[in-house]
């Protein structure tokens, strides 16, 4: 993975977000650790939010992350996790989870600011194997994504090349601008909202992870001491979006997806991880060469 040459907000211990945050529900198991993060699912499900210990809206340092070393690697607990899915019938899918503790949105120009700033970020690649073969590989991006054969897409060694946006995160499989106004659909041109990649600081996601194997409906730790429950929680990994009320909000009349601070994202449970096939929907293609995309 590429981080782009300007950004800010970095990836980050799993863990490092339950210190900083405090569940929207009471009665919930205390401490809060990875352990026990799922037990959360009891108490409202979806509706449950980690909210900040401190206003978000200041950008407390913790939002900054972790910036990988010389080397690549995310210093302290694992920032991210690598679950594989054996369908038993010759095909597999290795999802690569990475875990950011802010969002910063794409600047709009019409607005003069960014839109869609949120704390926590979940990302991720998936990658098809067929007998043992890699295939195919999505690029998740913002509410969808797109997939490229295996062959298609740059490489370091065998090892397929993503490129992390600035402060979206949203992974592309080449370096550039990525206009995607229209979801899915990288335009050559900027229209609207845009991402930038480039070739800035390596992170290599694999270095510090926990592994998991997934069959469907359990995870299972590959070292059997990695946690698991925080794999099941349901809610959100951040805070709700603030009301248009707030004086801290802004949004540009009233119109929800203008807003400055939207709500955090849910997790890998949300992930899709039973699909069996490599985009997060049924109907997407797989392009055969990354240019103009």
């Amino acid at each position: 993975m590429y981080l782009d040459t300007t950004e800010k907000y970095f990836p980050a211990p799993i863990k490092s977000q339950l210190d900083n945050t405090v569940p929207s529900a009471s009665g919930g198991p205390s401490p809060l650790t990875l352990d026990n993060l799922g037990d959360l699912n009891n108490l409202g499900g979806r509706d449950v939010s980690l909210n900040s210990r401190d206003d978000f809206t200041k950008y407390p340092a913790w939002l900054n992350g972790v910036k990988p070393d010389s080397s690549g690697k995310v210093a302290g607990d694992p920032s991210s996790a690598l679950i594989y899915h054996d369908f038993n019938n010759g095909t597999g899918y290795a999802y690569y989870m990475y875990f950011y503790p802010f969002n910063y949105g794409n600047n709009v120009w019409i607005l003069g600011r960014p839109a869609g700033n949120h704390v926590g970020d979940w990302e991720h690649n998936a990658i098809k194997f067929v007998n043992g073969v890699p295939e195919s590989i999505w690029y998740s991006q913002h509410s969808g994504g797109q997939a490229f054969t295996y062959n298609a897409v740059e490489k370091s060694g065998k090892r397929p090349i993503a490129y992390s946006a600035f402060g979206s995160h949203a992974n592309y499989a080449k370096a550039g601008s990525h206009d995607h106004t229209i979801a899915g659909h990288n335009l050559p041109f900027s229209l609207l909202l845009t991402d930038k990649t480039s070739k800035g600081p390596r992170w290599d996601p694999a270095a510090n992870a926990y592994q998991y194997s997934y069959d469907g409906s359990n995870f299972a730790a590959y070292d059997g001491v990695s946690p698991t429950s925080w794999l099941n929680f349901q809610g959100t990994w951040g805070d709700k979006q603030l009301p248009n009320s707030d004086k801290r909000q802004k949004t540009f009349l009233g119109i929800a997806e203008t807003a400055l601070f939207t709500g955090g994202p849910t997790g890998p449970a949300a992930k899709n991880l039973n699909r069996p096939w490599i985009c997060d929907s049924k109907s997407c293609p797989i392009y055969t060469a990354t240019r103009a995309r």
